[in-house]
């Protein structure tokens, strides 16, 4: 998982990441770890990002799932680290 095809090729400056967007959330991880949550509907500019708050535990797993059975299905090799 490299940032060969990247503009910029692998001296692009941004994070590699696989994510998801749902009606109501967007949801990142980044290969390195650590990641993004945003409730959009509260905060459509993105400014709270609410990973790794408490609160969000429940919904960080649930997106997590749902973001690893859509890389199995895409036969991405990120399904299998982050399983």
């Amino acid at each position: 998982i490299a940032k060969e095809n990247a503009s910029g090729g692998v001296n692009h400056p941004a994070p590699l990441f696989r994510g998801l967007r749902t009606d109501t959330h967007t949801y990142a991880v980044f290969n390195e770890g650590g990641g993004l949550l945003f409730d959009n509907a509260a905060d459509p500019y993105q400014l709270t990002n609410l990973f790794d708050t408490e609160r969000a535990n429940a919904l960080r797993d649930s997106l997590a799932e749902e973001l690893k059975e859509a890389l199995r299905r895409a036969n991405d090799p990120l399904a299998n680290v982050l399983a």
